[in-house]
């Protein structure tokens, strides 16, 4: 995960990466579901910095 906490100019966000052969053993799908599931936890556990 890379975090970008905003400034003046740029908004927040967050950038997941992940290894391409994660594509090789999951289909397309079940990845954006994996992706999706770990955004959720981060934002139901994130602590301000």
């Amino acid at each position: 995960m890379i975090f970008w906490e905003g400034d003046g100019e740029l908004p927040p966000e967050a950038t997941m990466l992940f290894d391409r052969a994660l594509t090789q053993v999951y289909c397309t799908e079940d990845v954006a579901v994996l992706l999706m599931a770990v955004a959720q936890r981060i934002m139901e556990t994130r602590v301000s910095i």
